[in-house]
């Protein structure tokens, strides 16, 4: 199958020393990547890992390449962390490339590269960007790993020991919940109805995962939590992915590990809201979920993980 899938959401951690930073998710039993990344201009990435999906920290390490290559967005997103960019993975871009274009979209040419400290003919990823004017609230992009895809049979995947382990959608806050959805279910999606599942809240299926758009004050009743308003009048539409659903094998387990190591946790009956941190931005909402349950699922959209 070749139809996009969400794959990962980034943020910038606005903090002195990323990996000190990532140490800190490690010890509250999340599994951190054993490798940074660098990128243009001047980052070095680190990356918490839910099964197949993950959490990007984009992290200013040369200040002065960054303060003079980043856009403005890039420079606000890195003083105001908040999560704005939301990635799917295709295993055919070129394929989906093609695809939109008959659909009748207009699309830049894909483009591949390796990290920045890597020779420049090392090819790790391909990227198609899209225009915000088909998937407006976020900064979003499809990519294909390339050197995934001589590989065959099931990947292995880490369960950490907090038991997060995949996630199963994304909630975005914003004035306008069905215009976003039906905007992100026409690009994304077009055989997947819009559901509105009750008053106000609108839902797509984009593969195994729900996107849902909400108001402000439908989120606030919803979790009982504030939505942080947007940090620019400019930039407000690339700041709407706000919550990000998680699952758990063991619900009482992960709150267990999480409440120990100091992640501040919302309580509902059969789930919890882990609260945003200020130098990130990112929050969750966990739900418990048996993992072959899931593995069952998953293989419906051609899919096979072995968690251990």
């Amino acid at each position: 199958m070749n139809a996009p899938i969400l794959n990962h959401i980034i943020s910038f951690a606005n903090v002195s020393d990323i990996d000190s930073y990532l140490k800190k998710y490690a010890k509250a039993g999340f599994v951190v990547g054993g490798k940074t990344v660098r990128h243009e201009p001047g980052l070095r990435n680190g990356f918490v890992y839910f099964g197949p999906e993950y959490v990007e920290f984009q992290w200013v390490e040369d200040k002065k390449k960054f303060k003079k290559d980043a856009s403005e967005h890039a420079k606000l997103f890195h003083r105001n962390p908040s999560p704005y960019g939301v990635a799917f993975e295709a295993k055919d871009i070129a394929a989906l490339h093609r695809q939109w274009l008959k659909r009748g979209y207009k699309l830049p040419p894909i483009w591949s590269k390796g990290p920045a400290d890597v020779d420049k003919s090392t090819i790790w990823w391909t990227f198609q960007d899209i225009p915000r004017r088909y998937l407006p609230g976020a900064w979003t992009f499809v990519l294909s790993y390339e050197f995934r895809k001589n590989k065959k049979g099931p990947r292995h995947i880490p369960l950490g020991k907090n038991t997060l382990y995949a996630m199963s959608g994304l909630t975005f806050v914003t004035k306008y919940p069905k215009n976003r959805a039906e905007k992100w279910k026409k690009f994304l999606a077009p055989a997947s109805p819009v559901t509105e599942v009750i008053s106000g809240v609108y839902r797509v299926h984009i593969g195994p995962h729900i996107l849902e758009w909400v108001t402000p004050k439908i989120y606030k009743l919803k979790y009982g939590a504030d939505y942080r308003q947007p940090i620019s009048g400019k930039y407000k539409d690339l700041r709407e992915p706000t919550l990000i659903h998680i699952l758990a094998d063991d619900l009482r387990k992960a709150k267990s590990v999480l409440k120990r190591n100091k992640f501040k946790l919302r309580e509902y009956k059969d789930q919890f809201l882990i609260e945003s941190r200020e130098e990130d931005g990112f929050a969750f909402i966990v739900e418990e979920k048996k993992i072959q349950d899931w593995q069952k699922e998953r293989s419906k959209f051609g899919q096979q993980f072995i968690l251990e």
